[in-house]
């Protein structure tokens, strides 16, 4: 069970220093980006990371025998959550998006929207990595696996009641 507890608590804080190392990655608004995100080389990290979580994560939660109706009202409240997060970072990439064509227009004295829209619906592009790693979505990530852990927990529950 310790061992359970230590793997979870390294994969929460290497992923959220991961998180925060893509979005330090990202670009100022106005400059110039180089080739591609380097940063994506290091995705497959946070993929074992967020194999690992959701591992431990079954294991604790099965150490502590939680009702089914835990389990469901926490799902629905991990589901509410996600609702709430995306709606964020829909804004988040809009109003991000008003803040390039700001510095565009102030350093250049045009907005190249051709230019912002390519450079922001990407994931592959660096200008986004502020979107897509910060604190939001780093806790939607956690809640991801809390949410895919406890969904194992309750198909197993109910595998085991009717096999009764």
């Amino acid at each position: 069970m310790k061992r359970h507890f230590i793997l979870l608590f390294i994969s929460i804080l290497m992923s959220g220093l991961f998180f925060y190392i893509f979005n330090l990655s990202t670009p100022p608004p106005g400059s110039v980006s180089g080739n591609g995100n380097p940063m994506l080389l290091l995705i497959p990290i946070l993929v074992i990371l967020f194999v690992g979580f959701i591992f431990s994560m079954i294991k604790v939660i099965e150490h502590f025998r939680v009702s089914i109706r835990a389990v469901t009202i926490t799902m629905m409240a991990l589901l509410l959550h996600w609702l709430v997060g995306l709606t964020y970072q829909r804004t988040a990439f809009d109003n991000y998006r008003e803040v390039l064509a700001e510095a565009y227009q102030k350093e250049w004295g045009y907005v190249d929207w051709y230019y912002i829209e390519q450079i922001t619906s990407s994931l592959l592009s660096v200008h986004t990595n502020k979107l897509y790693f910060n604190l939001n979505t780093y806790i939607m990530f956690l809640t991801l696996s809390l949410f895919l852990s406890l969904a194992y927990i309750l198909v197993k529950r109910y595998a085991l009641m009717k096999h009764k």
